[in-house]
């Protein structure tokens, strides 16, 4: 996993420069470009730039062809389980690949974030594979929740982590 910040001030062309690279990689047809912006507004939401993100990354295997959407049913299903619900929750696109998933039981105290540590974990190596790494940019970083931060630190210094590059603006 690889982290790359950009910063500055607002106006100067973080977003656009970003764009460029992304560019760059979907000519070479190689990666998974996905993005979210953190919002001053919404910083009470938990995951709302990854909800984002992601939601975009499963609209794209929407417009695949059946084959390739059920390929990504069954990865999901194997290496996330059950605990597809938490991510379902935050990102509801997930239940039109799916379907309607089962809730999970309920867990107290530290196990909440425990879990969702390591249900986002499993989502993120299961979308990511060395020969189709995943881009993730997700822009104003100032405004970005705490649930967030934490993911975001799991899936950054996860050692089985592959093909993750993650571009986070700020100013």
């Amino acid at each position: 996993a690889e982290l790359v910040l950009v910063g500055g001030p607002s106006g100067i062309g973080k977003t656009a420069l970003v764009r460029t690279v992304y560019l760059d990689i979907a000519k070479k047809g190689r990666g998974l470009l996905i993005a979210g912006k953190h919002d001053q507004l919404a910083r009470s939401t938990p995951y709302a730039a990854l909800a984002q993100a992601f939601g975009d990354l499963i609209r794209q295997w929407l417009a695949s062809p059946p084959p390739v959407l059920q390929a990504w049913q069954e990865r999901i299903r194997s290496e996330v389980g059950d605990n597809a619900r938490l991510i379902a929750d935050v990102v509801p696109e997930l239940d039109r690949i799916m379907g309607k998933l089962a809730p999970v039981p309920a867990v107290q105290g530290e196990q909440v974030l425990a879990r969702q540590r390591l249900t986002w974990l499993s989502f993120v190596r299961t979308v990511t594979a060395p020969n189709a790494p995943l881009v993730m940019f997700l822009d104003d970083m100032q405004w970005a929740d705490s649930a967030t931060l934490i993911i975001l630190q799991t899936l950054l210094t996860d050692a089985e982590s592959r093909s993750l590059l993650v571009i986070a603006a700020y100013r």
